[in-house]
């Protein structure tokens, strides 16, 4: 019998593996860090900051001129202006309605049924242009390629498609969300602006009142016919002429416009995205739920090629008398194996 051995030589051990390698083991792998943006990316940016945001802001701030119930035209090249006669109507069911006329509460109420007037006239660009901009986020990756192809490279135009092909596309749906998100938004913000900003002291008017007019007269000054109104103190009222002037009117718009209609686009576009992501990602996990039950077979489902159950019915009879017969001769043995 060998005898058990106690000392053993360190040396004929396998070596331990070094704590580099354990780390290296242990340690995460490393993320690809994502190469940089390609020429049609960078084309993107640029494009979608001018067409979908700059552009909207002006265009808003026009149809808001276009819309003012005292000094717009009541046709344009012949045509009636919906857009005031809209806005009119809006106006009249917010402050003169049955239920609730705005018109005879006090304060704060004007101050609510201002907000939902001011947000619904700064309202008419983004919704006119939703479908560009639905186009301009579903078609991200194409307008991307199509510069990429014209003045880049292969590898660029594989490095945009890798890196926007999983983006979500936006359905009419999840543009109408961002829409009334982004409306919701604005109203709520430009209520609490005026009554944080507050009133003024000296004179009464809403600070945020003050500073549109402040910012219509500055503007008023660029042009030719608008340098007196410019020159108007602040703390002195304009004429009936100089509040009528086409500048400082579309300044008076433009002031409040530049951060609402600003903050309208960023909001919009960032729940119409996520409203995008949240219907794929749940139509994905049906589609999970229901792959298994498409590829397993239900149970006790035949074959065509299968044999008739009279088939195994037959064999099991058989072996069944066999069972039988073997039993019966057994019993009738067993008398004489105890003689």
């Amino acid at each position: 019998m060998s005898e058990p051995v106690t000392d053993l030589n360190p040396a004929a051990l396998p070596p331990e593996p070094s704590k580099t390698m354990e780390s290296q083991m242990d340690a995460p792998a490393q993320k690809k860090p994502d190469p940089p943006k390609t020429p049609g990316e960078k084309f993107y940016d640029v494009f979608q900051f001018f067409a979908g945001k700059v552009f909207i802001i002006a265009v808003t701030a026009l149809l808001a001129f276009g819309a003012d119930q005292k000094y717009a035209p009541e046709k344009i090249m012949g045509v009636p202006n919906f857009l005031k006669k809209f806005q009119g109507w809006f106006h009249n069911v917010v402050f003169h309605n049955k239920i609730y006329p705005v018109a005879e509460k006090g304060d704060v109420a004007k101050l609510v049924g201002g907000g939902l007037v001011g947000t619904m006239i700064l309202s008419h660009g983004g919704n006119f242009f939703a479908p560009f901009i639905r186009w301009l986020e579903n078609d991200r990756e194409k307008i991307a390629n199509s510069y990429n192809k014209r003045f880049g490279t292969p590898e660029d135009v594989e490095i945009t498609h890798e890196r926007l092909k999983d983006i979500p596309k936006q359905n009419w749906a999840d543009t109408a969300k961002g829409r009334v998100m982004a409306w919701g938004s604005v109203f709520v913000s430009m209520v609490a602006a005026y009554v944080g900003f507050g009133k003024n002291k000296e004179n009464g008017r809403y600070r945020l009142d003050v500073y549109e007019d402040w910012f219509a007269r500055q503007l008023s000054g660029l042009s030719k016919t608008g340098k007196e109104i410019a020159a108007t103190p602040i703390a002195k009222a304009l004429t009936a002429e100089q509040a009528a002037h086409p500048t400082y009117r579309f300044g008076k718009v433009l002031a409040l416009d530049l951060y609402a209609t600003s903050a309208a686009i960023v909001i919009w576009n960032f729940f119409s995205r996520m409203s995008a992501k949240s219907r794929t990602l749940k139509q994905q996990i049906a589609a999970e739920k229901k792959e298994p039950e498409e590829f397993l077979l239900p149970a006790h489902q035949s074959s065509p090629h299968d044999p008739p159950e009279s088939h195994f019915a037959g064999k099991l009879t058989k072996a069944e008398n066999f069972t039988q017969a073997v039993q019966q001769s057994a019993q009738e043995q067993a008398p004489g194996v105890g003689m």
